[in-house]
């Protein structure tokens, strides 16, 4: 059975055509979300920099990121999820970090340099949060992406935010997911092997052999490849 909020995540996942965002568009969207100092940059410079997922960005906590090493953990995923009373019956939706659903997702990435000025930036976003908030601050997963008292973003809050940007920019509308899609194309253009490109993004794999292989992709292969699409934050 297929519920009405479905229809379009379905769609998009059974498509075989995707709608990719270009560099030049790509470009556009990340300076215009640094110089407004949005609280979505950093994320969509994830997305577009790595093909993470909405989720594994929003899970992110400075636990996860090695600054001096520049390397990246990811191992945690933001969800929806159901609550029940004691008779099974829903009673509400809250969010939850869990371990993502596949054995692929969760993975370590070497990043390139060029990311330095967004983490700098993401950790004056939650001073600035915290001296306003006072006490009424609370962020004990000491998250890196939060609303302004420390709450783990709203998935809403992000796409209604990227939906405004797309607007205003007079960009064609496409998910946040797409980013994720422009992410794997343009590794694919740039003649990355496939099993680099399924390592950094997390992708499910097609049997236990080839999970096996991609596992033990070298991480030095990882570390070139995002060496040759690193982008810079706007100044």
């Amino acid at each position: 059975i297929k519920i009405p909020g479905q229809l379009a995540y379905l769609k998009e996942k059974n498509s075989t055509k995707f709608e990719v965002f270009t560099p030049e568009e790509r470009d556009t969207i990340l300076k215009y979300l640094f110089r407004s100092n949005s609280r979505i940059a950093g994320i969509v410079y994830l997305a577009f920099s790595l093909g993470m997922r909405e989720g594994e960005i929003l899970a992110l906590s400075w636990d996860s990121i090695d600054l001096k090493n520049r390397i990246l953990h990811i191992k945690k995923s933001v969800r929806k999820t159901k609550d029940f009373d004691e008779n099974g019956e829903v009673i509400g939706r809250s969010t939850k970090h869990t371990v993502p659903k596949t054995y692929s997702s969760v993975r370590d990435i070497e990043y390139p340099s060029t990311f330095d000025d967004m983490w700098k930036r993401a950790q004056v976003q939650n001073k600035v949060d915290k001296l306003k908030a006072g006490s009424g601050y609370t962020n004990e997963l000491n998250l890196v992406f939060t609303d302004e008292i420390g709450r783990v973003l709203d998935k809403r809050y992000v796409i209604r935010r990227w939906e405004k940007t797309l607007h205003e920019l007079n960009i064609k509308y496409r998910t946040f997911h797409q980013i994720r899609h422009t992410f794997i194309t343009q590794m694919a253009l740039d003649g990355v092997p496939e099993p680099v490109t399924q390592a950094i993004v997390g992708h499910k794999k097609g049997s236990a052999v080839t999970r096996k292989i991609y596992t033990h992709v070298n991480r030095e292969n990882t570390r070139e490849a995002l060496e040759n699409y690193k982008i810079c934050v706007p100044k």
